[in-house]
């Protein structure tokens, strides 16, 4: 949610068309891009602080995202740079719903896990039963349908069957997009 907001703010400042929002500079953009790869179990405990006084997820992130600003003007005083930061905080959630934040948020997340812990185990997985079918490519196994003996076959031929589903379906899964919505 921390890096959905932020990169909306910086969208909002990239693209013009609101005079309130001026175009943050380099150092502006790097305290923004700060607060969100930074974003640590203390900031987390920090929102959830604020979850208990307003008792909505999302504005909690508005008025955590509020209070680091603040921290990064307090930290540079007179810099024009920081200061639009500072004069633009207002238009953090500007025009957006908590479901434009939250469907993103999620989104964001489904994609890291796939790319970061889902596909390099499966990755890991097919590697090893890959291995395992070459291993045993001509170890004898006596197949069975509906529960009765069948043609043999070879323990290695068995698991490259799987190996080749599983291909398949690895390849579905890191095509399917991860779609979300903004207002």
């Amino acid at each position: 949610r921390v890096l959905v907001e932020v990169r909306w703010l910086q969208m909002l400042s990239d693209c013009g068309h609101l005079p309130q929002v001026p175009t943050f500079g380099p150092a502006a953009k790097k305290a923004l891009d700060d607060i969100a790869a930074n974003f640590s179990v203390e900031d987390g405990a920090r929102v959830k602080e604020i979850e208990r006084t307003t008792n909505h997820d999302v504005k909690a992130i508005e008025y955590f995202l509020k209070e680091r600003v603040a921290d990064v003007a307090a930290g540079a005083p007179g810099d024009a740079d920081v200061g639009a930061l500072v004069a633009a905080q207002e238009f953090i959630h500007f025009a957006c719903t908590s479901e434009d934040i939250n469907n993103l948020s999620y989104a964001l997340m489904i994609k890291d896990a796939n790319s970061e812990v889902l596909l390099p185990a499966v990755d890991g997985i097919i590697a090893t039963l890959t291995d395992l079918a070459r291993e045993h490519a001509e170890l004898p196994m006596l197949s069975r349908t509906h529960g009765q003996t069948a043609t043999p076959s070879t323990v290695g031929k068995e698991i490259a069957n799987v190996v080749a589903r599983l291909r398949r379906q690895r390849a579905c899964w890191a095509a399917a997009p991860q779609l979300g919505k903004i207002a």
